[in-house]
């Protein structure tokens, strides 16, 4: 029985055409979806739809629009929906969209499944569409709608980090942490436990049991954006606010959340969205550090003094 094992690519990107298919690896490959995964993805959206009462969403193969130089709408070059191929039978859903975080535009991937064709007779099977993931496709596909192109140098960043992250050689906190974040990402951006829970993540990464957590985090993330390529930009979430202070004031906060106390938010801070916001890219710059200089990461961890 011939059979090949996919996922769908379900976030609003597109690709250059000359460079898809993409080999992420001997395995796996980036192309084009089918009529058949296009067929799959209807039937379970409908099925998401009906169970969970969403809106209505955009046909699956339906053409999106981009804006051209006099803001106008023109349908973009490429089409919407892509697939993900997997030649070793194994499912690397979630390690795609861990890389798949590092990366801007990101990448999503859901709906892992499998195609078999025996006697010229296809069957298929798919793992459900979770809510979460199917309400963000109904709510991108009625937003004002702009597909995003990832450049071929993002391509090759998510490559990196998709090897990284399926390497024995990866550190176990790190691969924890990355699940975290993921598990994160169906929180809404002003909830108090996103706030909560992208702090674990933060410990996760680079805290160890023992040491008091505060200065662990303070020190090693100062350490972190200094090796960092594209730290955040702080000024641009809080204005011009000393390092230390404003950790100060983003660990208390934290505090607060996990022990049920009042949150005082200070001027600067604005809102938990703004919080939220600056420490998804704080995350995602300590998981580049540590999927590219490990033993860096251990080092840290590893201090007795700080």
């Amino acid at each position: 029985m011939d059979r090949y094992d996919f996922c769908l690519v379900t976030s609003n990107v597109y690709f250059e055409e000359n460079v898809i298919p993409y080999g992420i690896n001997d395995a796996l490959t980036i192309q084009r979806a089918d009529e058949q995964h296009i067929n799959i993805f209807q039937s379970n959206m409908e099925g998401a739809k009906n169970d969970h009462q969403f809106h209505n969403f955009l046909d699956y193969g339906s053409p999106c629009f981009i804006l051209n130089a006099d803001k106008d709408p023109i349908p973009a070059p490429t089409p919407r929906w892509w697939s993900v191929s997997f030649q070793d039978g194994l499912d690397h859903t979630e390690i795609l969209n861990m890389a798949g975080e590092l990366i801007r535009p990101k990448m999503k991937f859901a709906m892992q499944g499998a195609i078999g064709n025996e006697n010229n007779f296809y069957s298929s099977f798919h793992l459900r569409i979770k809510p979460h993931e199917a309400d963000r496709i109904c709510r991108e596909s009625w937003m004002p709608y702009r597909p995003q192109l990832v450049p071929t140098q993002s391509l090759v960043n998510f490559q990196l980090y998709f090897g990284k992250l399926e390497s024995e050689d990866l550190i176990r906190e790190t691969k924890h942490a990355m699940k975290l974040f993921l598990d994160s990402m169906s929180l809404d951006i002003s909830s108090t436990l996103k706030t909560l829970s992208y702090f674990s993540v933060i410990e996760c990464f680079i805290t160890r049991h023992g040491p008091a957590i505060a200065p662990q985090i303070l020190n090693n993330i100062k350490s972190i954006m200094e090796r960092s390529e594209t730290p955040p930009n702080t000024a641009q979430y809080f204005g011009a606010i000393e390092y230390k202070k404003l950790w100060d004031t983003l660990y208390d906060i934290r505090s607060r959340i996990a022990h049920g106390s009042v949150i005082k938010l200070k001027p600067f801070i604005k809102d938990l969205s703004n919080v939220n916001s600056f420490l998804e890219l704080v995350i995602i710059e300590i998981a580049k550090v540590a999927l590219i200089d490990p033993e860096f990461i251990r080092m840290l961890r590893e201090k007795t003094k700080y």
